[in-house]
C-alpha cells in the first residue's frame, strides 16, 4: 500500500521519535504510538505545570525529504492559535482606551453594509457577528493565492449578515480579519508589527511573526498530509488569513506567551477573567467561546485553550484549571483534530484524575446505566426514545442524526459489555464515564445526568486514539 520512499521515510521518522537525548519515557511512548496511528511526521510537546516547564521535546521530523528532526524549536503554522494572540491584542487597546468591546466596528472601519450597523467588537471576539465565516468558498483555484488587503477585506464587508448579531454562535474567520484590521486603525501601525513589539519581543519570543512565505525562516517546519501515502499538500496562502491564523511559531515560544498570561505581564486579571468567560446570547444561552479563547468544562474541570487546523498543519494550547497547560504543535492535519484529542490524553499523565480508569468501580445507579445501554441499543436500530434525554438534548438527536449515527455504529458490531469508569457531582448533575466494548471497536462515553436520570449531554471517542 504504501511506496518502497514512504515506507523508508517512516523508518527514518521512527528512529527519531522514539529517541531523544533522554530515555524515552511514558509520556514519549504515548506520542510516538500516537503518530504512527494517525500518520504525524513530526510534533512538538510542551507541558507547563504551575509556571514551570515538566516536557518539552520534539518527535519524528520536521522535514522527511531531509530527515530533519522536530524539536522544541521548530516552527509551525499555528492555523486558528492566532485568533488567541488577536484577541490579547485587542484586549491591549481595550486597557489602554482605544477600543470599547461594545463599541460598534463602524467607528474603526468604514464601507460597511447598513445591515452591519449593530455588529460590535464583542460580537466578533466570540464569534456571535453574524458575519459570514470566510470571504471565499474552499477551492484549488483560491487556496494558495495571494489577496491583496483591501481586496479581500472588500470580499468580507461586501457580504450580507447571516444572522442578527448575538443571536447565534457561529465559529469563522473572517470576525478575526477584521479584527486584525480594527488592530491596526486603533494601534496606527501593522498588525504583524504590533504584536511583534507589544508581544513577540517583549517576552523574547523570537520565533513567532507572520507568517510569510517567501521568508526564509529558520527551523521553519514542512507541511504533510495523508492520502494513503505521505504528501506534501498545497498550503494555505495566509493572505487570507490575517489575525485569524497567519502566525507562525514553536513550542518553547508558546510557553513564553502561555507563562506571561497567566503571570498577568500582558493583561489585567480583569481582562483575562472577560476573556476567559464564556460568552452568552442574546436569550441567555451560553457558549463554549469567550474572546479569543475555548471556555468548556469537560470531567469536572473547567478548560480554556485554542486548537488550529489548516492544510498540512495542526495545533493545540489547552490551560486546565489545576495549572497544567498542554501545547502540541504538529505538521499533519487530517480532520480529526488530533492535538486537541492528545492534549486531552497527555494530561492524563499530569493530572492524576484526569487519567483514564483502567478498571471499572462500583455501579450505584444501574438504572441510569441501563438508560444509556437503551440508548446504545436504539441507535443501532435507528429508533432513539426521547424520554431518555433531558429537553436541552432532545434538538440533538434529530431523526437524520440517528440514522447518520445507525451508519456509524454498524461499523462496530453488537455491544458486548458497558463498565462504568467514573462518576463525579457536577452541582446537581452527575458526570460520568462508561467504557462500551463492541465486538470491533471500544469507546469512551462521557455522560451527564440530569434530575430524575435524563441524559443531559453526550458525548464519545474510541479509546485507542
Amino acid at each position: 500500500m504504501r511506496t518502497l520512499a514512504v515506507k523508508l521515510a517512516f523508518a527514518a521518522l521512527a528512529l527519531f521519535c522514539f529517541r531523544g537525548p533522554a530515555a524515552a519515557d511514558a509520556v514519549d511512548d504515548f506520542v510516538t504510538s500516537q503518530m504512527q496511528k494517525r500518520h504525524i511526521p513530526g510534533l512538538s510537546l510542551a507541558v507547563v505545570k504551575d509556571g514551570k516547564v515538566v516536557k518539552m521535546r520534539g518527535y519524528g521530523l520536521a522535514s522527511v525529504e531531509l530527515g530533519v528532526p522536530a524539536t522544541e524549536e521548530s516552527v509551525y503554522q499555528l492555523a486558528s492559535m492566532t485568533k488567541s494572540f488577536t484577541a490579547t491584542a485587542v484586549m491591549m487597546l481595550v486597557e489602554e482606551g482605544k477600543l470599547g468591546l461594545d463599541d460598534k466596528i463602524s467607528q474603526h472601519l468604514g464601507g460597511l453594509r447598513a445591515d452591519w450597523g449593530e455588529v460590535t467588537i464583542r460580537h466578533l471576539l466570540t464569534h456571535t457577528s453574524g458575519v459570514p465565516g470566510e470571504a471565499l468558498p474552499w477551492s484549488m483555484d483560491t487556496v494558495g493565492k495571494f489577496y491583496p488587503r483591501d481586496e479581500y477585506l472588500k470580499l468580507i464587508v461586501n457580504a450580507p449578515l447571516q444572522f442578527a448579531p448575538g443571536t447565534r454562535f457561529v465559529y469563522g474567520n473572517s470576525d478575526y480579519y477584521l479584527l486584525a484590521a480594527i488592530i491596526e486603525k486603533a494601534g496606527g501601525k501593522p498588525y504583524g508589527e504590533f504584536l511583534s513589539e507589544r508581544i513577540f519581543k517583549p517576552l523574547g519570543m523570537t520565533a513567532t511573526r507572520v507568517n510569510d512565505p517567501w521568508e526564509v525562516v529558520k527551523n521553519r517546519v514542512n507541511a504533510y498530509g495523508w492520502d494513503n501515502k505521505l504528501v506534501a499538500p498545497l498550503t494555505f496562502h495566509p493572505s487570507q488569513a490575517v489575525g485569524s491564523g497567519n502566525l507562525l511559531s514553536s513550542v518553547s515560544d508558546l510557553v513564553k506567551f502561555e507563562a506571561a498570561l497567566g503571570a498577568g505581564r500582558l493583561l489585567k486579571k480583569s481582562s483575562l477573567e472577560q476573556m476567559w468567560t464564556p460568552a452568552r446570547l442574546k436569550g441567555g444561552e451560553e457558549t463554549s467561546y469567550g474572546l479569543g479563547w475555548t471556555v468548556f468544562n469537560f470531567r469536572g474541570h473547567k478548560i480554556i485553550g485554542h486548537g488550529g487546523n489548516t492544510i498540512g498543519f495542526a495545533s493545540q494550547l489547552s490551560r486546565f484549571d489545576d495549572g497544567t497547560s498542554v501545547i502540541l504543535l504538529c505538521n499533519m492535519f487530517r480532520g480529526d483534530d488530533a492535538p486537541f484529542k492528545l492534549s486531552f490524553r497527555l494530561a492524563g499523565f499530569f493530572i492524576p484524575d484526569f487519567a483514564i480508569p483502567a478498571r471499572p468501580i462500583v455501579d450505584t445507579d444501574p438504572q441510569f446505566t441501563e438508560r444509556l445501554r437503551q440508548l446504545l441499543a436504539g441507535v443501532a436500530e435507528g429508533k432513539v426514545d426521547a424520554a431518555l434525554f433531558s429537553p436541552k438534548l432532545r434538538g440533538a438527536f434529530s431523526q437524520d442524526a440517528i440514522n447518520a449515527m445507525k451508519q456509524e455504529y454498524a461499523q462496530f458490531g453488537p455491544l458486548k459489555s458497558l463498565s462504568l469508569l467514573e462518576s463525579k457531582a457536577d452541582g446537581a448533575n452527575r458526570l460520568l464515564m462508561y467504557r462500551a466494548a463492541f465486538e470491533k471497536k471500544t469507546l469512551l462515553y462521557y455522560i451527564e445526568a440530569a434530575g430524575g436520570g435524563l441524559i443531559d449531554d453526550f458525548g464519545k471517542e474510541p479509546e485507542d486514539e
